[in-house]
């Protein structure tokens, strides 16, 4: 399990971030998960859609509120950006924090998935 929860959920269970890639184009995948189960994904994947950097990311249209607004006030996610119509749904881009994620997952963790050349890790 990750260092520390980001926030706790409508019942008071932990709620931790889990990182990952997605198969297409390799882009960054975070979610929140309880000890038990999944919560819900922050990130979605839009194959070919723009990007400004590789630090940009496109939030779930499922995303909670309460989740954007923790991770906007922990400094791990910016103010959106725009937002992108994409088929039939309207995403926000934001801009991401990778090092304000060093609170949250383990080095191992952060290591997997930020290389030092392709993220300003400190």
């Amino acid at each position: 399990m990750n260092k520390k929860p980001l926030m706790q959920d409508e019942n008071n269970n932990n709620l931790y971030i889990t990182i990952g890639r997605y198969a297409s184009e390799g882009n960054i995948y975070l979610g929140l998960v309880t000890d038990d189960d999944s919560y819900c994904d922050i990130t979605i994947n839009l194959p070919n859609a723009y990007k400004p950097s590789k630090e940009s990311v496109y939030l779930s249209a499922d995303l909670p509120n309460k989740v954007f607004d923790e991770l906007e006030k922990k400094s791990i996610i910016s103010d959106v950006l725009w937002e992108e119509q994409y088929n039939m749904g309207k995403y926000k881009l934001v801009q991401f924090f990778p090092e304000n994620l060093k609170e949250y997952l383990f080095k191992e963790q952060i290591d997997e998935y930020f290389s030092e050349e392709d993220y300003e890790l400190s």
